[in-house]
């Protein structure tokens, strides 16, 4: 049985290593959000915080802001996709790839943001899992995926992380109002994919039939 000790060093290695793959994203709105690299001149994020944005900037962790801008959306699922300007340094950033997997009800998962310079995390467990379900705008999810992290400002597009360190969500708060869902890996890959593929502005993308 792990100690307290043991899962706090845990923790904090987990922070230290996958803190790197999270960006702030800053558009127009006042509060910024955050982001994920999904490959060195992709980022995924949140769409609520971009919705009246094209350009944006990306902080990464150390560097300063990297111009990018948003080569598709799908605000059904609130996912956009970001293309920076310059690679940053987000190519090993470990999403989840075994077959789309989510943790179960009561895992213990870890949030990681970067709402300012620094990476912010938060702990919390999987407060409900269910079968594939359609967003109220009809995007298509993998799964329904409930947490209780905390969704402070700046959380919104943040990083779902499970204790084998693998990146199984993203975070978002603008699908259910009061409710602290994640975009599945699944669904984020097919949406982000889609979107980067065609490189230019997409709507309705995780709409396809189930």
């Amino acid at each position: 049985m792990v100690s307290a000790t043991e899962l706090s060093q845990e923790l904090s290695g987990l922070v230290e290593r996958l803190g790197p793959a999270v960006v702030r994203v800053s558009g127009r709105r006042r509060v910024s959000s955050s982001g994920i690299f999904w490959s060195p001149d992709v980022v995924v994020t949140e769409n609520h915080g971009v919705e009246r944005d094209e350009e944006v900037e990306v902080f990464p962790a150390g560097a300063g802001p990297i111009a990018a801008r948003v080569v598709g959306r799908d605000p059904a699922t609130d996912l956009a996709a970001l293309r920076l300007s310059a690679p940053g340094s987000g190519a090993a950033a470990p999403w989840q790839t075994d077959g789309g997997a989510v943790p179960a009800a009561g895992h213990f998962v870890l949030g990681l943001a970067r709402p300012g310079r620094t990476v912010r995390a938060t702990l919390g467990i999987v407060s409900r899992v269910a079968e594939g379900w359609r967003t109220p705008l009809g995007g298509r999810m993998d799964s329904f995926l409930e947490t209780d992290l905390a969704m402070h400002p700046g959380f919104s597009g943040s990083a779902l992380i499970d204790l084998q360190g693998r990146i199984v969500g993203l975070n978002i708060s603008g699908i259910l109002r009061g409710v602290s869902l994640a975009v599945p890996a699944a669904t984020v890959r097919r949406v982000v994919e889609s979107l980067r593929d065609r490189g230019a502005l997409a709507t309705g993308l995780s709409r396809t039939a189930s």
